[in-house]
């Protein structure tokens, strides 16, 4: 297996904390080791896959959201939020229709059942000789539909790609992610966050060549700055970098 290419954060100007942590609770580093050249690469997202981001509130999750994925690479988007004010997450669809503030599971076999057609017609030289791409965005979705009990959404984590289904999920923290969505995820955003959260990502994503105390350390900087960076992890190519998405909002 490729080693992970690992780029720490790119030094930037600090601003007075806004928490009630201190700054003085988040891990740190040897200066020259955190260190980084800006744009050492830019993320690429390889569709079909399964995309998760993680940072608290004003941490960036929607602007990234929107700088890394473009509508017209897939036929169908459907947008999962709990929030009634969808903001520019409009963009997404074409249809205001495709927005749910609610889910089931009867909807979320629908759009399996509909990717799995579109994926056997094509087989079959019906109509296109290319499945349909789905994009399922899961946006403040808390409270709205368990995930871990749901039997589509074990399929669709499981195999989804494999009939053109794609999943973008923005969180707080990893707890309201399913398990089954969390180990089968290709790539990963970690923004600012609190103490706690990056002690239990550090704790659950440690990899060889990125132990906790390397991982704590990156995102305890990039909560210090509070400066929309995220750090990129691509399971698929194993890489990993430091990205601020440029301002779309």
């Amino acid at each position: 297996m490729p080693q992970r290419k690992q780029a720490p954060p790119k030094p930037v100007g600090e601003t007075e904390s806004e928490d009630s942590e201190s700054e003085d609770e988040y891990e740190t580093g040897e200066e020259e080791e955190l260190q980084h050249e800006s744009g050492e690469f830019t993320p690429e997202i390889e569709w079909p896959g399964t995309v998760i981001s993680i940072g608290k509130k004003f941490s960036g999750k929607t602007n990234l959201l929107l700088d890394m994925v473009d509508p017209a690479d897939f036929d169908n988007v459907y947008v999962f939020t709990k929030s009634k004010h969808t903001g520019n997450l409009d963009t997404l669809v074409e249809d205001k229709r495709a927005i749910f503030t609610q889910c089931s599971e009867r909807l979320l076999n629908d759009i399996l059942e509909r990717a799995e057609k579109s994926y056997l017609d094509s087989k079959k030289g019906k109509k296109r000789k290319k499945p349909e791409e789905t994009l399922l965005v899961w946006d403040d979705f808390q409270g709205m539909f368990n995930m871990n009990t749901s039997k589509a959404m074990t399929v669709l984590a499981a195999s989804g790609r494999n009939f053109g289904i794609s999943m973008w999920v923005s969180s707080q923290d990893r707890v309201g992610i399913a398990t089954m969505i969390r180990r089968n995820a290709e790539y990963w955003f970690l923004g600012n966050n609190t103490v706690k959260v990056i002690n239990d990502l550090a704790d659950e994503m440690a990899m060889a060549n990125m132990g906790k105390k390397r991982m704590k350390e990156i995102l305890s900087k990039i909560s210090r700055d509070k400066d929309h960076e995220f750090l990129f992890l691509d399971d698929r190519n194993q890489a990993d970098t430091v990205y601020k998405a440029p301002q779309v909002m």
